[in-house]
């Protein structure tokens, strides 16, 4: 993602960067708080992040007490690519590809896990 439009594309999914790389982080695999702390070099808001992460649905401890990434996780990665894909279209491409884009984006979506329903667009 590039610099200029990810942090307005990470906030239509409840992220920030550093949320973000810990969530593909755990896309490539599990992994405990000392890994996760050694990996991101961002110790001191580990645990924030990943509480954010756990109450939005896209992280949870698997049974052997490893983060591991959710379905939602992934799906979230997915939909932050596509949206900033969308972001990055110029003015001369294609409505039609805008569209399906957004189309796409909104398909993928889950309710939230706390039951209030989908994340902004």
């Amino acid at each position: 993602m590039t610099h200029l439009a990810s942090d307005s594309v990470l906030e239509r999914f409840d992220l920030t960067r550093d949320r973000y790389s810990l969530l593909n982080r755990l896309a490539l695999s599990t992994a405990d708080d000392t890994a996760l702390a050694a990996t991101t070099g961002q110790p001191a808001s580990l645990d924030s992040d990943l509480a954010s992460l756990h109450s939005s649905g896209y992280a949870s401890r698997n049974g052997q007490g490893l983060w591991c990434i959710t379905d939602a996780g992934r799906q979230v990665i997915e939909c932050a690519k596509l949206a900033e894909a969308e972001i990055t279209l110029d003015a001369e491409d294609s409505q039609e590809l805008r569209k399906a884009l957004r189309s796409l984006i909104s398909s993928l979506r889950l309710d939230r896990p706390d039951g209030t329903g989908n994340r902004r667009p």
